[in-house]
């Protein structure tokens, strides 16, 4: 009895002392005796988010006319933000794009593509005319850029209050992280159509 405590104790003493670690196996368990490995680094994403809308001219806006819409984006995040503009000035369709559409209710993330109707009839949530920015930049962490675009309002469209959604990334071509991620890429800007 005497030597199986002994021996019990001197394995405990062993675990404490030299056989403490883990190792992560793939399947999820852990295997005992070898010491665990610092969990992987996050890498550095970027984190887009609209910060600024408008339009001009400022005011109600007319069925059958064209405004001036600007959108100003900034990357939060740690990573590069990839627009679809290379720096010799040729274009790739891996960057990010934003759609401005139009709507009665405010759109929600996540955010999706959106289409032009044809005819250009008023949809709800369409794709305004000239309402995509396909044109970006590169933002690298910090870093903002406005973007405007000219978009017709509908001939069809009934007076009222609208909303033009601004849909940031709405082919998901820029992996997000922190602070907000994907969840931050539908932001509205009000109109009223006299």
């Amino acid at each position: 009895m005497k030597k199986e405590r002994i021996f019990l104790g001197i394995l405990i003493l062993a675990g404490i002392i030299g056989f403490g670690g883990f190792t992560q196996l793939a399947d999820g368990q852990q295997k005992p005796g070898a010491p665990q490995k610092p969990p992987a680094a996050a890498p550095n994403l970027p984190d887009l988010k609209v910060v600024h809308t408008d339009h001009q001219p400022a005011g109600d806006v007319s069925p059958g006319k064209r405004i001036t819409f600007k959108v100003t984006v900034k990357n939060f995040g740690t990573g590069v933000a990839r627009g679809t503009v290379k720096p010799d000035g040729s274009t790739t369709p891996d960057g990010y794009m934003i759609d401005l559409s139009l709507s009665k209710d405010p759109i929600r993330d996540p955010v999706r593509p959106h289409v032009v109707p044809s005819p250009y009839n008023f949809t709800e949530g369409m794709l305004l005319k000239g309402g995509r920015i396909s044109r970006t930049e590169d933002l690298v962490p910090g870093a903002q850029k406005e973007y405007s675009a000219s978009v017709e309002i509908p001939k069809n469209i009934k007076p009222g209050k609208y909303w033009i959604g601004v849909s940031l990334d709405p082919f998901n071509k820029v992996a997000e992280g922190p602070p907000t991620g994907e969840s931050d890429n539908a932001v509205n800007h009000g109109i009223t159509v006299k």
